[in-house]
Order: structure tokens, then sequence, then C-alpha cells
């Protein structure tokens, strides 16, 4: 998805909402507040409609967020056990939750620019849109407004790399630090290490190989087209997922990459061993249907995030309908959170029954088997237990 393509859609805001997920298992939740209850939503993070960046070092439920656009957990494996990322991509920061409900400043000084060096604290980012973490424990920050991905040491924070040198399309068969990108939006890393793009500006979705060497994986040009890698097309590919474990703990039918394919209106995934692109979701044109039936005659509108999960369903941050949507193993579709309707629900409110306004990312927490959400224009991070 294109940023200015979608603010035309999104207005009052000057950014497009982007995604992907990476292997959440082995998570625990933070006890943000009493909140909470089987299939009821409650605020994590941020106050309702009030945009800003006050409040770092206090409650997380009392700080301000502007436009958040994406949700991430850290892994039990690494050292900050437990805490929430939120991509804060209108204050051009990456914000920390910790365990015991605070929120600080993590990566970005807040800033709009391009930082080249230093602590994460010391560089500048322009709308960052997501975060993922390697199997070694880096971060890797999709810069969308500066066209890079941006590589933080897990131990220090200090900035390690940095792939993209501007925006457009060239370096295929190089390194990534001299490759050029247009607004890569997420990052997703496969069971074998291997980092995977989606070059939303570019149509594409590129492939970063353990020397650092680029290539484009899948796409061409701008349409929708099912078939090879090499021949598929898609438009504004903005959020990619792929399933954790190796290749040995699924079947080929899993050993997959999954794209939320924005102004397409579906969800597409590519077999990693065939190379064959299908359609998993949508009609290709946009609309809000298809509930309790096949997800490939449901319409979709702008989804913006996608995530496989360990049990074989798939979550859908159906942004333009103001939904969270779900694929059950057969492929059916149903609504999650959300009435289709935006709007603002206080705390206990049953997600089938509450109100949310552009909902971009989203991220499940396996063990915890809860739900947060990226509550983009009310400015707010959701959860939802037991879904």
């Amino acid at each position: 998805m294109a940023l200015i393509a979608i603010a035309a859609f999104l207005p009052g805001c000057d950014f497009t909402p982007t995604f992907s997920e990476f292997d959440k298992k082995d998570d625990i939740v933070v006890d943000e507040n009493s909140c909470g209850g089987q299939g009821i939503l409650c605020n994590v993070a941020g106050v309702a409609g009030m945009s800003g960046s006050d409040g770092l070092g206090g409650p997380a439920i009392d700080a301000l967020l502007n436009f958040p656009t994406d949700v991430e957990m850290v892994p039990l494996t690494l050292a900050q056990t437990g805490e929430i990322f939120v991509l804060d991509e209108n204050n051009h920061a990456i914000r920390r939750i910790t365990r015991q409900g605070d929120m600080f400043p993590f990566i970005g000084t807040g800033n709009q620019g391009d930082g080249a060096s230093g602590t994460g604290d010391q560089v500048d980012l322009n709308y960052p849109s997501h975060l993922a973490i390697s199997q070694s424990g880096h971060f890797f920050v999709s810069d969308r407004g500066n066209s890079k991905i941006k590589v933080f040491n897990g131990a220090s924070l200090e900035m390690m790399s940095s792939y993209g040198r501007a925006e457009g399309l060239s370096g295929d068969g190089g390194p990534a630090t001299d490759a050029e990108f247009d607004r890569p939006s997420s990052v997703v890393f496969d069971p074998d290490g291997l980092v995977y793009v989606s070059d939303q500006g570019n149509q594409r979705i590129r492939r970063i190989d353990q020397d650092e060497i680029v290539s484009t994986f899948a796409g061409s040009s701008a349409g929708f087209v099912d078939g090879s890698k090499e021949d598929a097309q898609f438009d504004f590919p903005v959020a990619v997922d792929a399933p954790a474990g190796g290749k040995s703990s699924m079947n080929t039918h899993d050993w997959a990459l999954y794209i939320a394919d924005t102004e397409n209106h579906s969800i597409r995934r590519i077999n990693f061993i065939t190379g064959h692109v299908t359609t998993v979701a949508g009609t290709g044109t946009a609309g809000y249907s298809g509930d309790g039936g096949n997800a490939r005659q449901a319409q979709l509108n702008y989804p913006t995030d996608v995530i496989f999960r360990e049990d074989h369903h798939i979550y859908i941050a159906d942004s333009g309908n103001n939904v969270i949507r779900k694929i059950d193993p057969f492929g059916n579709i149903t609504t999650l959170v959300g009435t289709g309707e935006a709007g603002y629900s206080p705390d206990e409110t049953p997600a089938t029954e509450a109100k949310l306004n552009t909902p971009s990312g989203i991220y499940y927490d396996e063990v915890n088997q809860t739900l947060y959400i990226a509550d983009t224009y009310n400015h707010q991070i959701k959860r939802v237990f037991d879904l």
C-alpha cells in the first residue's frame, strides 16, 4: 500500500498504516489494568481521541500516541521479556511498554529525519511502520519514510546497518546496503532466517539472504494476478507474515508467506516450495461482505496486516472496514472484533460490539491467547483475551 494513495482514503492523517508480523511464540502478557475477561476489549496504551507525545515515563494508558500503526511483543527468549513495542508512526518513534505498564522511549528521537548512526535513542526516524526481531535478537525497523530498513543491536541498541540508500528500485544481486527500496513497510523472517521485505511502492516482495544480498522474491508491476511468483502481480503489498517453526514442523501448505495486498483488498499467499501465488481472501473489490462463507468470496477493504497463527487461523486487520477478521483452517471468514462502523468503545465492551477506528496493525500472543490491536485513529493500543 502506498502512503500517498492510501492517505487519500484515510483523511486527516499524513501516513499510511503499514505492518507485518514475526515469530510471536513464547510471549507473556503485560497486566496493564484490571480490565479483562474472555472476548472483552481493553485499552493498553493511549488516550482515546487525543494525539500527542506526552506521558512517557508514566502509565501507558495515560500517555499520548500519534496515530500508532503497529504493535509487537518481545519473545521470552530475549532479555526484554514480555515488553510491548508500539510503532508511534506520526511521532517518528517506537515506544516501549514495560511489564508494569509504563511507557518509555525505545528507538527514535521523536524528530523526523534519517539518522545514520548511534544508539536507538539518538537516531532520527521518518514514519517508522514496523519492528521485527531476528532470531539473534536484533531489531529491524522499517523506516518507511526514508525507504530503508535499519538494524539495531539487540543488546546495545547500537545501529548496526541500514538496508537501502534511497527511494527507487535497484540493487538486486548486490548488497542490501546499496539497494533501493520504495517505502518498505514491513519485514518478516522465515524459519531459516531469510529476511522478506514488503517493498510496497515497488509492488514487490524483496528478500535479503544471510550474506545480506538482496533479490526480488515475488511481484513485478502493479496488478492482481495469481500464478508463479515471478509473474504474479500485487498492488501495494503492505504486510508480510511467515509461520513460526522450521520446514520440518509443517506441511507444504503451511510453508508459505502471507501478504496483505492492500489496494487489491485481498490476502495473498506464496508457497515457499512451489513458488505459486494464490489469493486466500478477498475478491479484489473493496467492500464488507462474506462473513460465514469462504474467504475467497468475501470482500475486504484495505487490509493492512495479516497474522498466521500456530493453529492455522489467519487474522486480518481489515482497516477500511474498522474490523479484525479471522479465517479458520477450512477457509471460512468471520468478524472477530468490531462492528464495521468507525468509532470508539470504552473498556469492558464485548469485542463483537466494540467500535474501532482504522485498526492498522495486529499482534497475537500465542501463550496467553491475547490479540493486540493498533487502533490507529483512536490513538490507542487495545487488547482482547481468549479469542
